[in-house]
Formats: structure tokens, sequence, C-alpha cells
């Protein structure tokens, strides 16, 4: 985590989180670090920490938002109260609350089935394996970025997502969303080329001739009448005959 380049430790420890996330959900899942979406209730953008939502379509049934709190007190039933909060206003069916310094027993007591919490010392960060983040290549790395640092990428790796290329029995990617700038990124490990889509309306092609893009889709409505959007990643294949979403992040 050192080559990270970090000196605040909350957010090496949202990324410890991240990571150790990552590694337990499956591939139907994307796991988005550092979030924002609008909230179906407040209709401001919330930031949550770690979402974890489907990755082919919307389905709420999937979402689950997790909040890392890094302090020297434990979690209270405050701190449960308000996650609850955010819950219902990220239409998240589960959340995880992560304490590095534990809960009060009133705390435990009010969760319910839907959240859960989890103890992560500041001991364990250092169990972290960075293999898995690359530094982003996207807006945030351009010279007149708006960030003030750069983000990195937690990489999922797909295996055959991508149409159109034959034989293809060991097509592999892998993708992943910026935690700064929220850009997607893809690794083909085909041709090797390592790039990102800029923005939300974006396109790319690899060196196998595939076209990478990035669209704002309609995704419906939701119980308040709002209406639902993400941004989708789409791979078409090179005779543009296929195409496919292989990826998603969440607008509300």
């Amino acid at each position: 985590m050192k080559n990270m380049h970090l000196n605040r430790a909350w957010h090496i420890y949202e990324r410890f989180v991240a990571a150790m996330h990552s590694g337990e959900t499956s591939i139907e899942r994307t796991v988005i670090p550092n979030a924002k979406i609008t909230g179906c209730i407040s209709g401001v953008e919330r930031q949550i920490d770690l979402l974890i939502d489907a990755r082919f379509q919307e389905d709420i049934s999937r979402r689950i938002i997790v909040d890392a709190k890094l302090r020297r007190r434990k979690i209270d039933v405050k701190d449960v109260e308000s996650f609850e909060g955010m819950m219902k206003d990220c239409r998240a069916h589960r959340g995880i609350l992560v304490c590095s310094s534990g809960y009060t027993p009133a705390a435990l007591r009010r969760t319910q089935e839907a959240i859960t919490i989890k103890i992560v010392t500041l001991e364990e960060i250092g169990a972290l394996n960075s293999i898995k983040w690359n530094p982003c290549v996207g807006k945030c790395l351009t010279r007149n970025s708006r960030y003030s640092e750069r983000g990195w990428v937690l990489l999922a790796h797909h295996r055959n997502v991508t149409p159109g290329i034959a034989p293809c029995p060991s097509s592999i990617v892998g993708i992943g969303i910026c935690d700064v700038c929220h850009d997607f990124n893809i690794w083909c490990y085909e041709c090797g080329k390592s790039f990102a889509l800029i923005g939300d309306e974006a396109e790319n092609k690899c060196d196998c001739r595939r076209f990478w893009i990035t669209a704002i889709e309609d995704e419906g409505f939701d119980q308040y009448g709002n209406k639902l959007k993400s941004v989708v990643l789409v791979v078409v294949s090179p005779d543009s005959r296929q195409h496919r979403v292989v990826d998603r992040r969440p607008l509300h």
C-alpha cells in the first residue's frame, strides 16, 4: 500500500476495506469504491465508501453499501441509525458497517438482519494485497484535472466477456472504476493495452479491434417516481455485429 503515496489514514483504511470485500464478491456484482449516487428520498448526492451493485443490469436486490469508520471510539446507536437512513436513501437492501475500534452492545442490538457490523483493526491493513490496485489512467491523471490526487482502480478479472473474437477460450479483461474520477479503466490481456474511457459518454479501441463504449442508460423508475440511470460499459465486436454490457456504475 506504500506505493499509493497516501498520507491519509482513513483513505488507506477505505481502500483496504474495498479490497477485502472485492475478494468476497461474485463476478455478477460490481464493486465501486468511493461511489457517488443521488439519494432516492433526499435527492442529493450521497458518498458511499463502497457500493456493491448488480454488474449487468438494474437489480436492487443485489445492492449493498459499506461504510468504513476509522475512529478511536466505538460505533454507537446513532451511527447505526444514521447508516440505516443512508441505506433507505440509497435503495440498499443490505448494509455493512466496518469499524476499527469496535461497537457498543446497544449498537449491536440496534442492528437488524439487513445490517452487519465488522471489526477491521489498523493492524490488519498491513495484510492488504495491493496487486489488485492499478493507478488510474483516466481524467484524474490529465494535466488540467480538477482532482487533487490521482485515483486507483480495483480491477475485477473477467473471462470470455468479449464477443466476436475467435477462438476466444482465454479472452480475459480487467475492468475497474477509479475511486477518484470514477472513469472505467480497462486492461485487455490479449493485446496488453491499458486505457480508460474518459467520461460517461466516451469510446476507445484496443489493439484487438474491439470498441469499448460508455453510455448513460435509462433503467426505469423507482417507487418514488425518480428516473433511474446508470453509466454502462459496453464492448463491441470488431465487425460491430455483437455488443455486450460488461459493467455499470449506477447514478441513482
